[in-house]
């Protein structure tokens, strides 16, 4: 877990420009070896083997949206580096006043910097609604064994479905705040376009 969250501050430096991205590059190959060599040791252990699968899984995960970040940073930055240099081309073909250059260019990172802002916002969300889903599957599987062990203890059928109603309701009111929320999004997305 250690370089795991090392690599997340080495993806933060990259997208400050403090760091080169070759060197997360290189610490994310570590950690996929690292993680394949754990799958060879959970494989050969017994007691633990489940636990071992879902921590490589975790590793296996936060890889995967390392070097999903990693190139969309990439894509991101060789994207504005083209711009840049366009920008450049079409300024030096052109004499305007440098107070106009100023303005326009100004203007041009404060888009950059909104559109920026809302890739993360779209990435926080997707991660939270991932997160949501798998929280989901935990909750389902843990409401079959109550509801078989209340079952099992005798609790009437009335009060497990007075419990599956309350369940129906608390589904109504999480996509109803879900679809509130990317309401509230959509406007926030229209307003800054």
């Amino acid at each position: 877990h250690k370089l795991k969250y090392d690599l997340q501050q080495q993806l933060r430096e990259v997208e400050a420009h403090r760091m080169s991205p070759y060197d997360l590059q290189l610490g994310l190959d570590a950690l996929n070896m690292q993680a394949s060599q754990l799958e060879s040791f959970a494989d050969r252990e017994i007691n633990r083997k489940e636990e071992w699968k879902a921590k490589i899984k975790d590793i296996r995960e936060s890889h995967g949206w390392m070097v999903e970040q990693l190139s969309r940073w990439r894509y991101h930055n060789d994207r504005e580096a083209v711009e840049e240099a366009e920008r450049n081309e079409l300024f030096n073909r052109t004499k305007m006043p440098s107070s106009i250059i100023g303005a326009l260019d100004d203007e041009s990172q404060s888009l950059n910097r909104s559109a920026n802002v809302m890739s993360n916002l779209i990435d926080t969300a997707g991660a939270s609604f991932a997160e949501l889903v798998a929280q989901r599957e935990r909750m389902k599987g843990t409401q079959r064994k109550v509801l078989d062990m209340l079952t099992t203890l005798g609790v009437s059928s009335s009060t497990i479905r007075v419990i599956e109603r309350r369940n129906v309701i608390d589904r109504v009111i999480v996509f109803g705040g879900m679809i509130v929320t990317l309401i509230f999004l959509f406007f926030l997305w229209r307003w800054v376009r």
